[in-house]
């Protein structure tokens, strides 16, 4: 099974988007800032990110800038989701 992460600090937005994922077959899991995000990313590698940029504790683009400068996650697809 494809593991989604979505790092978003909306617990509602992450709710709705953690349901949709999950009704299409995809394990997701959640994290509420880019610290955590960014850690979570390193540790496990998920298959795909689903990233908002404006969070608390690390937002969007930093999390991108550290996932894209790692050789070992840089392959990792980002998908951008910001108001």
């Amino acid at each position: 099974m494809k593991k989604i992460l979505v790092i978003e600090d909306n617990v509602e937005i992450a709710g709705l988007l953690r349901d949709v994922l999950v009704k299409e077959g995809y394990a997701v899991v959640l994290c509420y800032d880019g610290c955590q995000g960014t850690e979570f990313t390193h540790r496990e590698k998920p298959d795909l990110i689903v990233l908002d940029l404006m969070m608390p504790a690390g937002g969007g683009f930093y999390v991108l800038e550290k996932i894209k400068l790692s050789i070992h996650t840089k392959k990792i697809p980002v998908v951008v989701l910001t108001a």
